[in-house]
């Protein structure tokens, strides 16, 4: 390293050591770091500071305003192997008081003052941040787990496109999170451990710049109006896949519930 490039990283150093600090550790759902894990702060939407995690799973950013920052894990869509620069989409959002990745709802910020350190521990499913798409919200939060299966027409063909599986606490009435199904018909939600309720929803034209929704309980025999007769899916942190919803009529043609 010759004397300039020391000389310039100490004069660096020197201009940051006063600023506030974001730092702390990427570990995975069993508390192991996870290292190479690409970190980025925002303050508000706009790009502000960014690296990767060391082997210990660390990082630290000095920032510099004092302001509210998003605080968001990059998947890496390609790796260094393949391009000079890994291809990184940063759309991985923490909620910096639990430290969980990926969560349904509001974004949550951090608040940083002058001089201060802010410290977070982030949990992650590593195999998010290597996946090609962008997972379901609240997927890889610890202790939830996915529901999966598929929408399908009286025939038994995949039903796509216009349909959304939402899934709700089943005794609270209480919605967690939605799904918009693929072309093929298939959908995934991710849950907590408990009665789980999949509720249907679907946006039917009924005039010239006009639609109504209309919805549906998944039920044993396909879907019902009637929310005592939906049918309760008992979830215990385990995956469950091949849940198979079945429209029993042309969807245009259905009652629907409010």
């Amino acid at each position: 390293m010759s004397d300039f490039t020391e000389e310039f990283a100490a004069y660096r150093e020197d201009l940051a050591k006063d600023l506030p600090r974001i730092r702390g550790v990427v570990v995975d759902l069993q508390g192991e770091p996870v290292a190479g894990a690409h970190v980025a702060v925002r303050p508000g939407n706009h790009s502000s500071s960014s690296g990767v995690t060391a082997d210990d799973g660390s990082f630290a950013f000095p920032v510099l305003e004092e302001t509210e920052y998003l605080i968001v894990l990059g998947r890496a869509l390609r790796s260094a192997s393949d391009l000079p620069v890994p291809s990184v989409t940063s759309d991985l959002f923490v909620d910096p008081d639990s430290g969980e990745v990926n969560r349904c709802g509001t974004l949550s910020y951090v608040s940083v003052a002058r001089e201060s350190i802010t410290d977070l521990v982030i949990r992650v499913l590593p195999e998010l941040l290597t996946r090609p798409e962008k997972p379901v919200c609240n997927e890889g939060r610890p202790g939830w787990a996915l529901l999966s299966g598929v929408v399908l027409d009286p025939d038994g063909e995949p039903f796509g496109n216009t349909i959304r599986v939402c899934a709700w606490r089943a005794m609270e009435d209480d919605r967690i999170g939605c799904s918009k199904n693929a072309a093929d018909g298939p959908f995934a939600v991710s849950v907590p451990s408990g009665a789980i309720s999949l509720r249907i929803t679907m946006e039917v034209p009924i005039g010239e710049g006009y639609s109504t929704i209309i919805e549906w309980w998944y039920s044993e025999d396909g879907v019902t109006t009637d929310r005592e007769e939906r049918t309760e899916v008992v979830v215990d942190g385990m995956n469950i896949e091949g849940i198979e919803i079945r429209l029993p009529g042309p969807p245009y043609d259905l009652p629907g519930s409010g």
